[in-house]
């Protein structure tokens, strides 16, 4: 006969306060809703309203009480949300019950699927900054200008004066300078 009180069936803790216990459950959980989703989704569904749109699931929550999953997806194009939305909403019991086959729980959380922008965000972003980099004028040549002190550069402790430490820059015909080193 074994023992599963208050140290739960592992014997290292079992309620949420204890280490090993409840409180990553539900992040397991989450995590296996999650994998088993994108095989399904990978089988290809037959809903129409999926046609010409790519989904991306891009986090899944589960309550305290592991009733509710919250998906978050994000969908391209942007244009499709919508229905997209509406076909997983219809077909959240189907998803849920596939996934129940890949998902080893003895009850899985109902499904509530939500459209995630934080993709979209990203994407306006990265944008945003090539659009930038791309008006930006181009570097001036890695050769430091004329009127330059050389000396404000990198500090070495390279005992060769005639030939420049790896990474130091000069002006071009002219010989680096290099710190005097005390005796």
């Amino acid at each position: 006969m074994s023992f599963r009180g208050k140290l739960g069936p592992t014997g290292n803790g079992g309620g949420d306060d204890f280490p090993g216990g409840h409180a990553h459950r539900g992040e397991k959980l989450a995590a296996e809703i999650q994998s088993a989703l994108q095989q399904v989704f990978a089988k290809g569904l037959s809903d129409p309203r999926m046609d010409g749109s790519m989904l991306t699931i891009t986090s899944v929550m589960v309550n305290s009480d592991n009733k509710m999953a919250y998906i978050a997806v994000s969908v391209l194009p942007e244009k499709h949300e919508n229905r997209v939305r509406a076909a997983l909403t219809h077909g959240a019991r189907f998803l849920r019950r596939e996934c129940g086959e890949l998902v080893r729980s003895v009850a899985l959380p109902n499904f509530e699927f939500r459209i995630d922008s934080s993709l979209k965000r990203q994407a306006g972003v990265m944008q945003a900054l090539a659009k930038v980099a791309e008006e930006r004028p181009p570097e001036a040549a890695s050769a430091t200008p004329a009127d330059a002190d050389p000396s404000s550069g990198p500090v070495t402790d390279s005992l060769a004066a005639d030939n420049p430490a790896p990474g130091v820059s000069t002006p071009l015909g002219t010989k680096p300078k290099f710190p005097k080193l005390a005796d």
